[in-house]
C-alpha cells in the first residue's frame, strides 16, 4: 500500500513528533529539505527532495553530492538541470550529458553556443558540425585546430556534400577532393569553383567510368540488342541525362565504344 503525507502538515508538524520513516515517505513529495530534521537528513531523503526541486541541491549536505548525483539530476531535467548546479561542480562530462540531452529532443547549436569554452568537448563540435555545417564557417575561429581530420571531413561530406562551401579552404586538400570524388563523381558539382582545375576534371571522368561499368556494359549492348537508351535508363533507374553524361566521358576515354554506341 502506497503513503503519502501531506506536505503542509508536515511542516507544521513538530520535528519532535518526526521520525525516519515518515521523513522518507514525505520527502517523495516535498521540495524543502529544511522540512526534514537534521538527523534525518540522509542521502536518500535529500535526493528525493532535490529530485523535486532541483534549486534544493544548494541546501543538500555537500558529502551527498557526487558526479553520479549530478548526472541523474541532468537526465531528468536536462540543460536546465546544470542551472542549478554550483560552479564548483561543473565539468565536461556534466555539459556533455547535458548537451547530448538537448540534441536528443531539439537539436540545435544555440544551446552549443551557450556551454562556456572550457566545457566544450571534440564530440560536441561533431555533432554541431553534423547538424549544422555553416557552423564550421560561423564559428571558426572557436574550431579546435585538430578538429577537421580527412576522415571528419570526408564523413560530413559523404553524409552532405553541399557542406563543401563552408570548409575552411585550408582544410580542403587535393587529397580530400579525390576521394570525395571516388565516393560519388556527381559531387563534383558540389566543390567551391575556385577548387575545380583540369587534373580534378580528369579524375572525375575515370571516376565517373569507374562506376559506371555496369551501365556501360548496358551501352554497349545497346547496338546488338537493337535496344535505345531510353530502356537503358529505365532499366538501371537512372535520370537519361546521367547515361548522356557518361557517353560524352566514353567519347575521350574509349572513341571505339562510343561510336559503335552512337
Amino acid at each position: 500500500m502506497k503513503y503519502e503525507i501531506d506536505e503542509y502538515k508536515f511542516n507544521m508538524l513538530k520535528d519532535e513528533f518526526k521520525d525516519e520513516e515518515m521523513c522518507l515517505i514525505a520527502s517523495k513529495t516535498l521540495i524543502h529539505i529544511s522540512a526534514i530534521p537534521k538527523k534525518y537528513r540522509t542521502k536518500e531523503i535529500c535526493t528525493n527532495i532535490v529530485f523535486n526541486n532541483p534549486k534544493e541541491l544548494i541546501n543538500m549536505p555537500e558529502e551527498f553530492i557526487d558526479n553520479e548525483l549530478l548526472c541523474s539530476l541532468i537526465e531528468k531535467f536536462g540543460s536546465k538541470g546544470i542551472d542549478y548546479i554550483p560552479t564548483k561542480y561543473l565539468s565536461k562530462e556534466l555539459y556533455s550529458i547535458a548537451f547530448n540531452k538537448v540534441f536528443e529532443i531539439n537539436p540545435n547549436y544555440y544551446y552549443f553556443k551557450s556551454i562556456p569554452k572550457e566545457y566544450v568537448t571534440d564530440e560536441m563540435w561533431k555533432k554541431v558540425i553534423k547538424f549544422k555545417p555553416a557552423a564550421m564557417r560561423y564559428l571558426e575561429k572557436d574550431l579546435p585546430v585538430d578538429l577537421l581530420t580527412d576522415e571528419f571531413l570526408l564523413e560530413i561530406i559523404k553524409d552532405n556534400p553541399t557542406c563543401m562551401k563552408y570548409i575552411p579552404s585550408k582544410k580542403i586538400t587535393k587529397e580530400i577532393l579525390y576521394k570525395v570524388i571516388d565516393i560519388d563523381p556527381t559531387y563534383l558539382k558540389c566543390v567551391p569553383k575556385n577548387l575545380i582545375d583540369e587534373d580534378l576534371k580528369n579524375h572525375t571522368k575515370i571516376a565517373t567510368l569507374k562506376t559506371s561499368s555496369e551501365i556501360i556494359k548496358g551501352l554497349s549492348e545497346l547496338s546488338t540488342k537493337g535496344s535505345s537508351i531510353e530502356s537503358l535508363a529505365k532499366e538501371y533507374k537512372i535520370p537519361i541525362y546521367k547515361i548522356n553524361n557518361i557517353l560524352e566521358l566514353l567519347k575521350d576515354a574509349d572513341s571505339n565504344l562510343y561510336n559503335q554506341i552512337k
